[in-house]
């Protein structure tokens, strides 16, 4: 009689465990699905997003359209080192003007977000100021390649007088004015 009801006592423990182990995958992948990193719908695209809403989103073929630029740039990276490259690609000022020249003037910051999730803030002044800040589709002289393709674009941040390179967003592909 007693083995009977430590088996039963068991199998209450066993569905218990199997119970609460399904509840907390389904929390995992309910938590993984509300984390994920918001963006561009398609590969190749930046989204320009002010006050909560996208107001546009530009093809590669709209960045390239626009007046390049070309920066020697050393990145020195606690992942991948220091190293120097030819950048191509359009000022930031440019891709914001082409959508709407009063974009820039009337927000403070810009917040530049990866397909990975990560972000970095840059000021509407330093924005403003020249042309070191760079939306990069080009590494000496060949296109970036995505993040599934073990690259580092389609498109890369790039701010030529940052001497450590913890802001030069890879995988970019939203631009958010605050």
């Amino acid at each position: 009689m007693r083995v009977i009801n430590q088996q039963q006592n068991n199998k209450k423990l066993y569905r218990m465990i199997i119970i609460i182990l399904l509840a907390l995958v389904l929390g995992i992948l309910l938590l993984a699905y509300l984390n994920r990193p918001q963006g561009a719908a398609n590969p190749g695209t930046i989204s320009i997003e002010s006050r909560g809403e996208v107001i546009a989103v530009l093809t590669m073929k709209e960045v390239q359209a626009l007046p390049k630029v070309e920066k020697e740039v050393t990145i020195n990276s606690a992942s991948e080192g220091k190293s120097t490259a030819v950048w191509t690609g359009a000022s930031m000022k440019d891709v914001l003007d082409s959508v709407d020249p009063q974009l820039i003037q009337n927000a403070e910051q810009v917040l530049a977000r990866a397909e990975d999730g990560f972000t970095s803030a840059l000021t509407s002044k330093e924005i403003k100021a020249s042309d070191d800040v760079l939306i990069a589709y080009e590494k000496n002289g060949e296109l970036l390649k995505g993040k599934a393709e073990g690259g580092v674009g389609p498109f890369r941040l790039i701010l030529a007088k940052d001497p450590f390179g913890n802001r030069m967003t890879k995988y970019l592909n939203v631009l958010e004015l605050k």
